[in-house]
């Protein structure tokens, strides 16, 4: 035996330390004393809390990208393909986040 921390999310799948993660803010917390044993109730709000602000930085950066679009230095075929792809990119992962809402 030994005295040192061990590491447990490092052996985790990224959705187990999601998981682990959520468990141990909702234990801080003390909200697990007011919900059932499952926790499904705090998933439910961390994730709809977490999904607002991917939303709203998600708006952010499609703001920043529209606005620099037509900027003289972006002007370069290069860097507009990669605003505009990245631009697509946002709006197909705002619909997919629009229907689990």
């Amino acid at each position: 035996m030994t005295n040192l921390p061990i590491d447990l999310d490092r052996h985790r799948t990224p959705n187990g330390r999601l998981e682990s993660r959520i468990r141990r803010m909702a234990a801080n917390s003390g909200l697990l004393a007011h919900l059932d044993h499952n926790g499904v109730e705090i998933d439910v709000m961390l994730l709809a809390d977490s999904l607002r602000r991917w939303i709203e930085a998600m708006e952010q950066v499609r703001v920043l990208l529209r606005q620099h679009q037509n900027a003289p230095e972006v002007r370069e075929a290069m860097i507009k393909t990669i605003i505009e792809e990245a631009l697509k990119d946002l709006d197909l992962l705002k619909e997919r986040e629009g229907t689990t809402l």
